[in-house]
């Protein structure tokens, strides 16, 4: 199956799947492994849904993403210092980077937030995994 005709495939089971939905406001890919190992992860249920606010401005694996506090708070019905003290919990146990303010080409102050962390977190759970799998097929 060539790779074009694959991504339909996928595309057409999203489609099945979540319908319209995906028109207005886009979809992100998470690992499974975030929700399956989150209690290893220490992670509360707002943890998980700040870090899936912060991934979903994370469009390139090259550009941190920078979505305001605020705004993730507004969207999850918590005040905005909930949010603060969720990343600063997140940023102590490794799972992120606050990153220095930048500038954009418009010329707005942005924070960004690496997610990298959190990335090479679930990439670690996942070779001790494989690790385990390989000792139990031998």
């Amino acid at each position: 199956m060539e790779a074009s005709s694959t991504q339909e495939a996928k595309n057409y089971v999203l489609r099945k799947k979540w319908g319209r939905a995906l028109d207005y406001a886009g979809f992100q890919a998470i690992p499974n492994l975030l929700l399956t190992r989150q209690r290893a992860l220490n992670l509360s249920s707002t943890d998980l849904v700040v870090l899936l606010h912060i991934n979903r401005c994370w469009w390139r694996h090259d550009r941190d993403p920078f979505p305001r506090p605020a705004r993730i708070a507004a969207q999850m019905g918590v005040h905005r210092r909930t949010v603060e003290r969720c990343l600063r919990r997140l940023e102590e146990k490794g799972l992120l980077k606050r990153l220095e303010p930048r500038r954009t080409d418009s010329g707005r102050v942005v924070w960004p937030i690496s997610l990298t962390p959190l990335a090479v977190s679930l990439e670690q759970i996942a070779e001790i995994l494989a690790s385990r799998a390989a000792k139990d097929e031998s």
